[in-house]
């Protein structure tokens, strides 16, 4: 719940970014049940992981710009301060 570490990314357009998303929280936490998940709409993701878990995943952007993700589980979603960040595409 403490949010995103780092919360700002950028990537080469057309470059694989691989993302390392590792849950700290426990399966005992009061809102979403400890899950978490990464979604940006703009590239078509949404990726979760189970609490104290670990996924790998890859995204690739090929239009350059500035696109904004976030937890959409709990933590109050989108809305929440801590639990966004954003991923800016060079050329």
């Amino acid at each position: 719940m403490s949010g995103f570490t780092p919360s700002t990314l950028q990537a080469q357009a057309g470059v694989p970014l691989r993302i390392n998303l590792i849950n700290l929280d426990n399966p005992y936490h009061s809102d979403g049940g400890g899950w978490h998940d990464f979604v940006l709409p703009e590239l078509g993701l949404n990726v979760s992981v189970e609490p104290e878990g670990q996924t790998v995943f890859v995204l690739q952007a090929s239009a350059p710009g500035t696109y904004v993700w976030y937890c959409d589980l709990c933590c109050g979603g989108k809305a929440s301060p801590s639990m966004r960040g954003t991923l800016t595409v060079v050329p």
